[in-house]
Formats: structure tokens, sequence, C-alpha cells
């Protein structure tokens, strides 16, 4: 192969061998598929835990009976709430509506809980998400849940 400049002024020559080699090619192989580690299913957001108890609930003042909350955040049982509105004497808990659940933990079906559509809990070895408002309607037994899985806490 010669090289040129285009204007005759420098050149170079390439000398290329060809040799032929024969050699069995073989197809390479596909790797066997490896069956996949099982694993825990993880929580439906991120913070969520299946303890049932805030390492935050300490940081926030223990609610006592005899005080009047209104809109403050408490401590009770090992969980944090927040008050809806103006109470006193009402016990802090998931099913009562006069607080809000403030820690990021996973709930089980209760039927004194009311749930949001899109929201999710364990209940008999599966999770649901609730396609609408919902209060008292087991899952499994009622259409306003969807089964969507394992559960996620055991």
């Amino acid at each position: 192969m010669t090289v040129a400049d285009g204007e005759d002024q420098d050149s170079a020559t390439t000398v290329v061998y060809v040799e032929q080699v024969e050699e069995e090619i073989t197809p390479p192989t596909k790797p066997e598929p490896t069956k996949p580690e099982p694993t825990k299913p993880e929580p439906t957001k991120p913070g969520d835990s299946c303890d049932k108890t805030d390492p935050e609930a300490g940081k926030y003042p223990a609610w006592e009976p005899t005080k009047v909350y209104t809109n403050q955040m408490v401590s009770h049982e090992g969980l944090v709430y927040k008050a809806k509105w103006w109470v006193q004497g009402s016990q802090p808990s998931i099913t009562n509506g006069a607080w809000q659940l403030i820690s990021d933990i996973q709930v089980d079906w209760q039927a004194g809980i009311a749930f949001s559509g899109g929201e999710q809990v364990n209940h008999n070895g599966s999770r649901w998400q609730a396609k609408w408002w919902t209060r008292g309607n087991e899952p499994g037994t009622h259409s306003v849940w969807v089964n969507i899985g394992p559960a996620t806490c055991k």
C-alpha cells in the first residue's frame, strides 16, 4: 500500500502480509441462569419499619392526660403523635381520630383505623392497598382492598 501527500512530494509504502490460519471457532456459551437469592420484602416507603416503636419518640414530651394539646407533638407508648385539634384527656393511639400518627411505622389492619385510598397494610400474611377511604372493612373480604403481595412484616 502506498500513501502520498497528493503533490508527489512525499510518499510512504507499507507492506501487509496476510496469512490464512485455519482454526476451529466455537460459539460462546450462555451462562447457566442462577436462582435469585430469596429476599425479605422491603417496606413500602423509605423509613418504614417493621418495628412498632419509634427511636425518635424520646425527643418529644410524653403525653399527659391533664394537659391541653392543640397541634403539638407528643410521645406515647414508644410512638410520636400530633394533636389534630384541641384535645385533653384523650389518649393518643392509632385508632383515636384526635391524634395523627407521626411515627413512620407499618400499621397492621385494625377495624377501628380509617385508611385513605393508596394506604397499605399487612393482614393475614398479605400486603393490601386501599382503593378509597375505608374503616372496618377487612382486607380479603371487601372490594375496597387490593392484594398486592406478601406481607412486608410478620
